[in-house]
């Protein structure tokens, strides 16, 4: 997948649902990911305290926890990102991020029929 993504110009973010090892995570980097996605929060912790840049939290934080946990790895990691599907999500992270002085990097993920 590597080779093919890097003759084909595509930008690859591997996933670690399946291996949820720092280890694999930075030989996926090696290869050419741009960083990685996780599905939970606590992926994304173990993935940014291992030092992987580019982590991406696919499923949007929603709760008071998860949303301050991701603005704190926001805090740490600027490379650190989540998707948001839900306009008050959005709002209620870019709030919590403002307190914090954060700038927290949010992709929009648009259902369109």
């Amino acid at each position: 997948m590597a080779d093919h993504c890097r003759t084909s110009g595509i930008r690859l973010r591997g996933h670690v649902k399946v291996h949820k090892s720092p280890d694999i995570a930075k030989r996926q980097l090696a290869l050419g990911s741009i960083g990685v996605t996780c599905a939970t929060v606590a992926e994304c912790e173990l993935m940014s305290h291992s030092g992987i840049s580019g982590v991406l939290l696919t499923r949007q934080p929603t709760s008071k926890n998860n949303i301050g946990r991701a603005i704190a790895l926001a805090k740490r990691d600027p490379t650190f990102a989540t998707v948001v599907d839900d306009p008050l999500t959005a709002d209620w992270l870019q709030e919590a991020a403002a307190r914090e002085g954060v700038k927290l990097r949010t992709a929009v993920d648009v259902f369109a029929d």
